[in-house]
């Protein structure tokens, strides 16, 4: 918009005399919503919130905004200024895109004739930086919305924070934060920015993850803060960038004062439909201005070894061709094949690598056009700042370097966006990838925004560099979508969960590594381990109802489906159900982009399938699965969890037991999980995965049902309204009989049990005995005296797996031991036993036992204990590093004893015997405390203690064996059990020796 044109709008604007439906009221509304001003003296305040028929309505105290300059605890409200004219039809803004009731966007095609400008004056005089004149302008946004905007001149970059909204309400409020509303009622609030902070005076600013994994820290130094609280006070407020417009020079008594038009950003009220919960009314918001759902799938290079070859006759004639082929038969496309890091030119602004691309430009431009060709496009890996390019080389050619806090100055250098420089060349060159490579993908990585520099073009502090480096991001990704409206943008490392970045591109990324292996679970495959990996971290923002993200699960980028050569999920080892898994929970998340990292060597048939009918599921069921809503317990603990989505009276229920033991989930069917219907209806559940059986389960919508879950088994439920099913879809699968399992006997240092494998169905493709063992070792295990391999092993954080075959004997009655013992000095660490009867189409449990252990006599007499001539220590330690780490020290009865040595392979648990010198025997005494110190601070652990000594008689003699874990460091990734004190040493130890354990 020109100045000319924003000239003649306000002149139109300013033309109208302001319609009130009494002398003192202002109404703004639409069909759905209201905001009542009313007249106090010579200024206007918002008075109260509520629907159209005045229902649902919030009284506030309001400073309609709330400047605050630089350097000062004290600005400017309302109270400061007086009206100047009347309230004005129409919405005067002078930015270019801003809405105006001539120029109306979709969001706020109900702006118009109730949308209302009003102008302040001081109404004393006020300080040189103050500004001379506040616009407020208010107008209705589509459905229960209303939205807010404020402009104002002062003195050129002088203003810190801009509150645009500042009310206070008896109305209990909850939640806030960066780039996210606070709730009030059942109203939200806030300001449509990612950036901007919205607060209540009940919490401060910020959520319960904003330190989640790889988490964005920018310094408010306090600015953020109320320096004139009051109680039930809501502000919606952000650090104005925009300075440069409509400057213009003000008199001042030593001449003139360089003056700038400041416009903030849009404040939002908003309520839902009558008895819906703010969450719910938020959504529909949301689903307004969002960009659209789409499921989109692509391929990435990064651990795939066979395509960092980027000639088309590799890329596209056998890499894309291959997954072409093998999906065809699914019905099912690969949108876009995408180079990661490592396509581009370091030493330049984004310019194709010479070695990959020996034209520049023009062979990129090939590569965009075979894709084609092959009936799939290009994408891309990008990062905006430069991050990941030669910093030294843009230095040296004029371009300014971003100055990072403390937080980002840990990770790569980057480039300033707000230098014009680097920001004009960035942009002509993204414009041209984006053209000559017909790219509908991108992927922005290492999305930093921070620095602090005087180049940036506003405040050198870390919270306006901030904004104005989200500025710059949203508009350039405003451009991509210009030039090509159907780009899938992607928005990935350090871009929080904002709802508001979802205006602006599809997908952010869900703030964790790329992948992963979680170990603190029992699980045989690593496949399992991924999903529990995944799924553990998403338990940590989403899995409480009441505080999670306002983004969607769908609308996370959680790195994809891997099986590569150069990544360890999704190994081909695993067995074909543990790989069908964890491709199934990958899309039961909802994920609308759909990743594969995959080498397509390393598939086989079985394996093709498996990902071509998943895939063909998830997206034939992508606009449901875009509302999962993360339902049940934390899966790193063992606990049953699961995902819930629902779209219009069609739900998809998925749930997954980690643990051994079977389990019972309670599925929500209310709103906390989406589902928008009737109370009361029947519903049916029909089991889809695994097909061993449908054991349709009979509901009613509103009420909770429950699942049971056998051990170590994923299950998947479709929901439909009972009316709707088709009696064939009932008709169940031949079952399996009971397999005969029940004569255990139990001894001290075995348990066995017979078994009769046979059912119904016929002999399985596999058909294992699974153990897990706590703390100690796997056992032996015969069948009929002959002892068996293991076939399949894992282990994680004070645990190991094993499976053992047992498919030869199908068919057949057979006796199965299982054995474990002490070493001889030690009792075994093993605190619990689990066994598993694992087949490909079902999972079985056998009672689980605990199985108590032998080892050395716990009883020694004071006598006996001045006879001793040995003594041993048992430990455990993950993490323990030697160097300037290796100076940890074992105190028995508070004097050193030995040096905790390091482990081999560090971030595992490792069982250790150790020595003790003879001149620790006479520390020992019948009754031990035992600490460990650890002066160099080293990010460690240790478990299972146990004290050994041999007496004169030769007999080795044990306490009992402390399995309680004690770490170093609450804030390390590894952290569990009981935390070093304050002076770094651990929580006593008592060890006895005594027959009283």
């Amino acid at each position: 918009m020109t100045k000319l044109m924003a000239l003649i709008l306000a002149l139109v604007a300013l033309a109208f005399v302001a319609h009130a439906e009494e002398n003192d009221t202002l109404v703004i509304k639409n069909e759905y919503v209201q905001r009542v001003l009313k007249k106090d003296g010579d200024v206007w305040r918002t008075v109260r919130f509520a629907r159209a028929d005045g229902s649902d309505a919030i009284e506030v105290q309001s400073d309609e905004f709330h400047i605050l300059p630089m350097g000062s605890e004290k600005g400017w409200t309302v109270n400061d200024y007086k009206v100047e004219g009347i309230p004005s039809w129409g919405v005067f803004f002078f930015e270019e895109g801003w809405e105006s009731a001539a120029n109306q966007t979709p969001a706020n095609a109900n702006a118009g004739k109730n949308s209302y400008s009003i102008k302040y004056v001081p109404k004393r005089e006020l300080p040189m930086n103050a500004p001379t004149s506040v616009t407020v302008s208010y107008f209705p946004g589509a459905g229960g919305t209303l939205r807010k905007k404020i402009s104002f001149d002062l003195a050129e970059k002088s203003v810190d924070r801009v509150q645009v909204e500042r009310f206070s309400t008896v109305t209990p409020a909850s939640r806030g934060g960066r780039g996210e509303p606070v709730f009030c009622g059942d109203w939200f609030f806030g300001i449509e920015h990612p950036a901007a902070w919205n607060q209540h005076s009940s919490a401060p600013v910020g959520r319960p993850y904003d330190k989640l994994g790889n988490y964005s820290f920018i310094n408010l130094d306090g600015r953020e803060k109320e320096f004139e609280p009051r109680a039930g006070l809501i502000s919606l407020a952000h650090f104005p960038t925009v300075f440069e417009r409509n400057i213009t020079l003000r008199p001042d008594l030593f001449g003139f004062l360089l003056v700038s038009m400041v416009q903030t950003k849009t404040a939002i009220v908003g309520i839902g439909k009558k008895a819906d919960t703010p969450e719910l009314g938020f959504m529909d918001y949301l689903n307004t201005i969002r960009r659209p759902v789409r499921s989109f799938i692509h391929y990435n290079n990064w651990y795939d070894g066979t395509g960092k070859n980027l000639k088309p006759d590799n890329f596209v004639d056998k890499i894309a061709h291959e997954f072409k082929t093998k999906m065809e038969p699914f019905g099912v496309k690969v949108d876009a094949f995408v180079p990661d890091n490592g396509w581009q030119n370091r030493n330049s602004i984004w310019q194709p690598n010479p070695r990959q691309f020996p034209d520049g430009m023009k062979s990129f431009a090939e590569l965009g056009a075979a894709l084609k060709k092959e009936g799939t496009s290009l994408g891309l890996w990008f990062t905006l700042n430069g991050y990941e390019l030669n910093t030294d080389w843009g230095v040296k050619n004029g371009y300014f370097e971003a100055q990072r806090n403390p937080h980002f100055s840990r990770f790569n250098r980057y480039y300033s966006l707000g230098d014009p420089h680097y920001n004009a060349d960035l942009r002509a060159q993204l414009s041209a990838l984006i053209k000559d490579g017909q790219l509908n993908y991108i992927k922005h990585d290492f999305n930093d925004m921070c620095d602090s520099g005087p180049h940036n073009g506003t405040l050198p502090d870390d919270r306006h560099g901030h904004e104005k480096a989200v500025d710059e991001t949203l508009s350039i990704l405003q451009m991509e979508r210009q030039i090509n409206p159907d780009i899938f943008q992607n928005v990935t490392n350090w871009a929080w969960f904002s709802p508001w970045w979802l205006q602006h591109c599809n997908t952010i990324w869900m703030l964790s590594d790329d992948t992963g292996l979680n170990r603190k679970w029992p699980a045989l495959s690593d496949c399992q381990m991924a999903i529990t990996y995944r799924d553990a971290h998403l338990f940590k923002a989403w899995g409480n109802p009441a505080t999670r993200p306002l983004v969607p699960i769908s609308h996370l980028m959680t790195h994809g489906i891997v099986n590569a050569t150069g990544a360890a999920d999704g190994p081909m080892s695993d067995p074909l159900r543990d790989w069908e898994d964890y491709v199934l929970m990958y899309y039961a998340r909802g994920v609308q982009l759909k990743e594969w990292y995959i080498t397509p060597s390393k598939m086989d048939a079985a394996h093709w399938e498996v990902l071509g009918e998943r895939t063909k599921w998830a997206q034939e069921n992508s606009a449901t699965l875009a509302n999962a809503v993360y339902i049940g317990g934390n899966p790193e603990k063992g606990q049953a969890y699961g995902y819930v989505a629902w779209n219009g009276d069609k739900g998809i229920v998925t749930v997954r037991n980690p643990d051994m033991k079977e389990q019972a989930i309670k599925v929500p069917f209310d709103k906390t999980v989406w589902y928008r219907g009737e109370n009361a209806r029947a519903f049916t559940a029909l089991k889809t995965y695994p097909l061993t059986n449908r054991n349709a389960l009979d509901l009613k919508s509103g009420k909770e049902f429950s699942i049971k879950i056998p051990g170590w088994t994923t299950l998947l439920y479709e929901l439909r309204p009972t009316a709707s099913i088709n009696p064939l879809e009932l008709e169940v699968p031949a079952a399996s009989d009971p397999i005969d399992s029940s004569n255990y006997e139990i001894k001290e240092t075995h348990v066995a049990f017979d078994m009769v494998l046979t059912d119904r169905v016929g002999k399985p493709n596999r058909c294992v005995l699974a153990l897990t063992v706590r703390g100690g070792e796997i056992p032996n295990v015969k069948v009929d005296g002959q002892r068996l391999s293991v076939m399949q092993q894992n282990g994680g954080l004070g645990w190991k797996t094993a499976s053992f075959d047992l498919r030869s004997y199908w068919d057949k009655k057979i006796r199965v031991e299982i054995a474990t013992a002490g070493d001889g000095i030690f009792p075994s660490a093993a605190e619990e036993m689990s066994i598993a009867l694992l087949r490909d189409d079902s999972r079985e449990l056998l009672t689980p036992k605990i199985l108590k252990t032998g080892g050395a006599p716990h009883t020694l007499t004071a006598e006996q204990l001045k006879t001793i001539t040995a003594a041993k220590i048992h430990i455990g330690l993950f993490g323990s590093d030697g160097g300037q780490f290796a100076n940890k020290k074992l105190l028995i009865n508070g004097e050193p004893a030995l040096t905790l040595p390091a482990n081999a392979h560090g971030d595992n648990w490792e069982e250790f015997v150790l020595d003790l010198p003879a001149d620790a025997l006479k520390k020992i005494a019948l009754d031990n405390t035992l600490r460990v110190t650890n002066p160099s601070a080293d990010k460690f652990k240790f478990r299972n203690v146990a004290l050994a000594v041999k007496c004169a008689d030769g007999v080795w003699v044990s306490t009992p064996l402390d399995a309680h874990v004690h770490c170093h460091d609450k804030e390390w990734a590894h952290f569990e059990g009981v935390p070093f004190d304050a002076k770094g040493e651990s929580e006593p130890i008592v060890l006895k020796f005594s027959d009283k354990q």
